[in-house]
This record gives C-alpha cells, sequence and structure tokens, in this order.
C-alpha cells in the first residue's frame, strides 16, 4: 500500500507541474485510455463468524484491477472546450486469499474438520460507455457511463491431510459504471491520468462445478454476491486531435 501511494504521488503531481497547454486550435477525436490500480468490494460482512474469518473476507473484498477504454470524440456545438464520446470500455479485478487453520463442524457427523481454504475471484467487464470530455489549460476533465456484462469466477478451495476440494462458481449480471478523472498533458498528445470509478453489479445466480458435475444455484435476497467495488486508479491516454470548427 506504501509503495502504492508514492507511485501514485509521483505520477499524479509530476504530471501537474510538468504539464503542457492544450492548443485551442485542436480538439480531440478519439481517445483510448489505459488504467490500473486497487479496488475494494462494498458490501458488508456477517456477524456471527469469527475474527480470522471475517479478515479473511475482508481481505478478499481487496484487490487489483486494469482496463481499457475506447472513446470517438465530437465537439460540442456550444464551446470548443467541451467533447462527447461514445465507446466501449474493458476491465479486470482480481483477489485471491487464503487462510490456514481454518475450522468448521461437519454437517454429517458432528466432528471437527481443521484445513486450508482458498478464494481466486475474478470479475471480468464489458461494456458500452458515454463519455463528456471538458480541457482546461493542462489537460482534460472527464465524467463516463457505461452499461454492460459483468462475469463472475470464483476458484474455492477446502484442503487438508484427508482430502482435497476445488469448486469453481462462474455467473454474470449487469453492470454499471460510473467514473470521474482527469487527465494532465505531458507530450503533444499523450496525458497521464487520475481516476475514481465505482462499479455496481449484483450476482443472483451461478453455476457450481466440482469437476465431476454442475449445477445451477440461485441466490436468496439474504445469500445474493454484492459485485460492486470503488477503483482508484492511473494510467496513460493518448488522444488523437483534429482541427477544431471555428465558431
Amino acid at each position: 500500500m506504501q509503495k502504492f501511494i508514492i507511485l501514485f504521488t509521483s505520477i499524479v503531481f509530476i504530471p501537474m507541474m510538468n504539464a503542457q497547454n492544450i492548443e485551442n486550435s485542436y480538439s480531440p477525436k478519439f481517445r483510448i485510455a489505459i488504467k490500473g490500480g486497487l479496488s475494494y468490494r462494498i458490501g458488508e460482512l456477517p456477524d456471527n463468524i469469527s475474527s480470522s474469518y471475517k479478515k479473511y473476507l475482508k481481505d478478499l473484498k481487496s484487490g487489483t484491477h486494469v482496463g481499457i477504454e475506447f472513446h470517438y470524440l465530437v465537439p460540442s456545438k456550444k464551446t470548443k472546450k467541451e467533447s462527447f464520446g461514445i465507446g466501449a470500455v474493458y476491465s479486470y479485478y482480481g483477489s485471491k486469499v487464503s487462510l490456514k487453520n481454518y475450522s468448521f463442524i461437519s454437517e454429517v457427523d458432528g466432528s471437527q474438520i481443521v484445513g486450508e481454504i482458498s478464494d481466486d475471484i475474478t470479475l471480468k467487464y464489458y461494456g458500452v460507455s458515454g463519455l463528456i470530455l471538458d480541457s482546461w489549460k493542462k489537460g482534460f476533465w472527464f465524467i463516463n457511463l457505461s452499461l454492460g456484462s459483468l462475469n463472475y469466477r470464483d476458484l474455492g478451495g477446502f484442503s487438508n491431510e484427508q482430502t482435497d476440494i476445488l469448486l469453481e462458481l462462474k455467473g454474470k449480471t449487469l453492470g454499471v459504471g460510473l467514473g470521474l478523472g482527469v487527465d494532465f498533458t505531458v507530450y503533444k498528445n499523450l496525458a497521464v491520468g487520475l481516476q475514481w470509478e465505482f462499479l455496481g453489479g449484483v450476482l443472483k445466480k451461478y453455476t457450481q462445478n466440482d469437476g465431476t458435475s454442475t449445477r445451477t444455484i440461485t441466490l436468496s435476497d439474504e445469500q445474493k454476491e454484492i459485485l460492486s467495488r470503488n477503483d482508484l486508479s492511473i494510467g496513460i491516454r493518448y488522444y488523437f486531435m483534429g482541427k477544431a470548427k471555428s465558431e
């Protein structure tokens, strides 16, 4: 975390000091953004669990993400500073955690079972996106809104000296994204950006595969999996510029 803060500070504030002025005679026509950073999934944790398992679930909420965005831009008719865009977005989120000496009571014979549990969760998001872009002296401010498919996968395992179990859970749901950010122009068409984004989605059912059979499980309201998360990212942007129309 400390390394990320140092990296975040250097990437954000150095471009702010060295950002180049935007030429008013040109307007952006295409924008490509590559981003990556830290993520945190929202949602409450259950109360009636051990402190070690609660920490396990809390750690599982934290992860990393990478993504790419592409937008075609059209200048506003009201002002040369503003542009509107339509395009596509993709993001990949991952979180992997394990816990040794986890114990639970067997439902078969009431005995205590101890072993190591693990989860390896990935979320892939594919969406269409709208973008509002507003230029300023050192770069661009932007807001984007997206709608798409949020795909969930969890490889969950339990192992000890007697057994080794691996389950694959897969499902997908509707995802909605809202992002805010700023890009600092550092050289001609190249910019460095800072972005916050909220990505929302709720998983209502999934398929479970134990290696021998697959079944679909529908979740109750209390069991629904909250996939929503907050992303904080830094990244590289490239703007394809065109001659601005005179007012």
